[in-house]
């Protein structure tokens, strides 16, 4: 379901300034989020090796650079995906999808 579908939790987390661990496909949309702002780690189903060092990673990891993703994750809450944000976005693109009507017609 890639494109249609995506865990809804992760903008839960990036809201309290979590960093995100995820087990999924790539390219996804949370894969994306991961990459794009820099807010955790991102593993692929039945990819053990990568499980086994990103959680090596994990251990390993500073609170300052766990604290940093947190940071990250909430500040694209708040600007990038906020709700403002996200429903003109909505909004531009059904314009842009829907027929313009002339003066006579009616939806």
């Amino acid at each position: 379901m890639v494109g249609i579908v995506h865990p809804c939790k992760v903008y839960g987390a990036m809201a309290v300034s979590r960093p995100i661990l995820f087990l999924g496909p790539k390219p996804s949309h949370v894969s994306d989020l991961i990459e794009f702002y820099r807010i955790g780690w991102h593993i692929q189903h039945g990819d053990r090796e990568s499980a086994a060092r990103v959680l090596q990673e994990l251990s390993k990891a500073s609170p300052e650079e766990l604290s940093a993703m947190g940071r990250r994750a909430r500040e694209a809450i708040s600007s990038d995906l906020s709700r403002g944000v996200l429903l003109s976005r909505f909004c531009d693109v059904m314009q842009r999808g829907l027929p313009r009507l002339t003066e006579n017609e009616s939806v």
